[in-house]
């Protein structure tokens, strides 16, 4: 499952998304939220691939195991950022400022796909 995601992925990156597509359906759209072998990237596929409602299912389910998960937490806000969900993207950045603030790495990360996006409210 975790080579399928890494392969879809890659798919997205190179912008060809209907191989990603392809990948998922083929071999990922049967997991599940709650499902234990449900591999971390999938979350950030799905928001590659335009689904943040989904993506959030299951990010939800990594943030119950690890509520400081910076990854996680980037995820979450990429979804609320597509959804428009203004409100509480603003809360979990303001999180995301307190927990592990000396790794800046996936919080850059996060601001360059925000303004790739263009939610240069969020990447600010």
């Amino acid at each position: 499952l975790e080579v399928a995601t890494r392969l879809a992925r890659v798919y997205t990156f190179d912008s060809d998304f209907v191989r990603a597509k392809q990948v998922y359906d083929r071999y990922l759209a049967s997991i599940r939220p709650g499902d234990p072998n449900a591999p971390k990237g999938l979350a950030a596929l799905l928001l590659d691939l335009e689904r943040p409602g989904d993506a959030l299912l299951f990010l939800a389910q990594f943030r119950a195991k690890d509520p400081s998960d910076l990854e996680v937490l980037a995820g979450i806000v990429r979804a609320y950022s597509r959804m428009g969900r203004r409100e509480p993207m603003r809360e979990l950045i303001t999180f995301m400022k307190k927990v592990k603030r000396n790794e800046i790495g996936v919080r850059l990360a996060l601001a360059e796909i925000l303004y790739k996006v263009d939610d240069l409210e969020a990447a600010g």
